[in-house]
């Protein structure tokens, strides 16, 4: 199938739909860097830089329209004004693409915090808006931990248009092999992700948790062996005849080695999302954390693309 990829970014939609078998005929992002990660690794830029200007009758034919919409509008970190917030408004550019290109799927991701934005009413408005265009929907909310080692909620769409009955693809862990990814293992409970302590053979803690690209976040481990002597260290809990220190540093997690506070490199977040070594390599540091943070996860999007194929 042939899709085109709304709001692309470094490009995690195109990575996944590549790798189930899909041919990319055009997209659009309006980020630079993310502009310049997408040149370097698909060997042109984005096609168009502005969803609010796109003429759909001047996009080539294509069978899934892919859109991982800004979700800043619905995050739980965010303000949450939903479509008072003109990036929510990013939705209807969708539904101005679709209302004339008609393409037989539809492919979209965003925060959990969209299914519970203005009371449920921007969801049912989302839903109500295709069911108008002719597009039936289901949707399911996937951890992460099923495909990748971090805890990451994320809402998927698909909307299928016209009147013929087609396969559901949701819920997805129905229709795939069941995983053998190591479950979380949490040894604190707390409803307070600064008192969550997590064993290191478990799943590391979502990257960004459900901060929704709101980029000051990265979601790092929270645990590192200290010597049992330092007395120093707050936050101490004992596992497996261990201390381990509980960190944390502007709401962000990171490893304490030593005395010394580490951040996760941009090349284990990469890693985290199903990301290639060094794909968002060739801007800032800054940058690559909060375009690796925007991104979806690929393994889920591989995983979509061949359902669609099926059906």
């Amino acid at each position: 199938m042939k899709y085109y990829d709304l709001f692309c970014g470094i490009g995690g939609f195109h990575l996944g739909m590549q790798k189930a078998g899909h041919e990319c005929i055009g997209s659009c992002e309006i980020d630079n860097d993310a502009r310049e990660i997408y040149k370097k690794n698909y060997g042109n830029y984005p096609t168009e830089s502005d969803s609010t200007k796109i003429d759909p009758g001047k996009l080539k034919d294509f069978d899934v329209l892919c859109a991982g919409f800004p979700c800043q509008p619905f995050s739980l970190c965010g303000e949450r004004k939903g479509f008072i917030d003109k990036r929510g408004n990013r939705f209807f550019d969708i539904v101005r693409i679709a209302r004339e290109k008609k393409p037989k799927f539809l492919l979209m991701e965003n925060v959990k915090g969209l299914l519970y934005n203005n009371g449920g009413r921007t969801f049912s408005q989302i839903l109500t808006t295709l069911s108008d265009m002719g597009y039936s929907t289901e949707w399911e909310c996937i951890d992460g931990s099923a495909f990748l080692a971090q805890h990451r909620e994320r809402v998927f769409i698909i909307a299928h248009y016209g009147k013929e009955c087609t396969r559901p693809i949701f819920p997805l862990q129905k229709n795939r092999d069941k995983c053998a990814q190591t479950q979380i293992k949490q040894i604190k409970k707390s409803i307070d992700d600064s008192y969550r302590i997590y064993s290191t053979d478990g799943i590391a803690r979502t990257l960004r948790a459900t901060a929704g690209g709101m980029g000051a976040k990265t979601g790092l481990y929270a645990m590192a062996y200290v010597s049992n002597t330092n007395s120093n260290m707050k936050n101490r809990v004992q596992i497996r005849d261990k201390t381990w220190a509980l960190t944390n540093s502007s709401n962000d997690f990171s490893i304490l080695q030593g005395k010394r506070l580490r951040r996760l490199m941009p090349i284990e977040c990469e890693r985290l999302m199903g990301f290639p070594d060094n794909f968002t390599e060739g801007v800032s540091e800054t940058a690559r954390y909060r375009l690796i943070g925007n991104a979806v996860m690929v393994p889920i999007i591989e995983e979509l693309g061949k359902q669609i194929g099926r059906t």
